[in-house]
Parts: structure tokens; C-alpha cells; sequence
């Protein structure tokens, strides 16, 4: 009987513990603004739709992108967090980004993130760029990137 009791108490403090870390990681999530970013990729494709068909009514595609929501995206982001980050480094990265430092990077992320995506994508192009040319030289037949 004792046995049984220890491992019920075991599992419920198991499962409070997940509970608690899981909260944790969407204080993370709201903290650096997870769900604008939602919305602002959600604007986006709305408005790749609306170019490609201006005449999709917009109802119509508020319904479909409705699915794209905060719970969804959390859903799938709190699990990937939950399997690499113990509860000591999800403390530790809300206690960071409460600092000053931390809410700078948050303030300054999406910028930095679209600077660097931009100068990465040069860069992997210049490269690809000398290797075809050197692939060529050699003899090669690749095609241009």
C-alpha cells in the first residue's frame, strides 16, 4: 500500500512539474512577443493569397486563416522547448529576458533576424556562385544557382 501511494505522489508531482515548465516556456513565449509575430506572419500570407487571387473574398480567407492562431503555433513550439531545455535554462532565459538586455534583443529581433536573413542569403549565393564557377573550371557540368 505504501508503494502504491509513493509512486501516485511521484506521478503527480511528475505531472505537476511538466505543468509548471510548460507554463514557464509560454511566459518565454509571450515575453519575446511570439504571438505578434503570429499575426505578422499570418499577414503575410494573407496578402500573398490576395495577390495571387484578388478575388478569394476576404471572409472567406479570415475563415481558413483562422486556423493560424496563437494555441496552434504554441502547441507545436512549447513541445520542441519542453524536449531540449531543462526547467534551470527555461528559468534562466525568462530571468534574461526580463533584464534590460533581454527586452532590447526582444525590441530589436525581428530587424536583426530580417538583416541577417538578408545577409545570409547574399552570402550563400556568392559562394555558390565561386563554387559552380570552380566545378566548371574543372570541367564539370552543374548548373547556375
Amino acid at each position: 500500500m505504501k508503494i502504491k501511494f509513493f509512486l501516485l505522489i511521484l506521478m503527480i508531482s511528475t505531472i505537476t512539474f511538466s505543468e509548471s515548465k510548460i507554463e514557464k516556456i509560454r511566459s518565454i513565449l509571450d515575453l519575446i512577443g511570439t504571438d505578434k509575430n503570429i499575426e505578422l506572419m499570418k499577414t503575410q500570407f494573407i496578402g500573398i493569397i490576395k495577390e495571387s487571387d484578388p478575388n478569394v473574398p476576404s471572409g472567406l480567407i479570415d475563415s481558413l486563416f483562422s486556423r493560424m492562431n496563437k494555441e496552434g503555433f504554441y502547441k507545436l513550439i512549447i513541445a520542441i522547448y519542453d524536449k531540449n531545455l531543462d526547467e534551470r535554462a527555461i528559468d534562466g532565459i525568462a530571468r534574461f529576458y526580463k533584464t534590460e538586455a533581454g527586452k532590447q534583443l526582444i525590441e530589436k529581433m525581428p530587424v536583426i533576424m530580417q538583416e541577417s536573413m538578408q545577409a545570409g542569403a547574399v552570402w550563400g549565393q556568392q559562394i555558390m556562385a565561386e563554387i559552380v564557377s570552380e566545378l566548371k573550371k574543372r570541367g564539370y557540368k552543374v548548373n547556375e544557382i
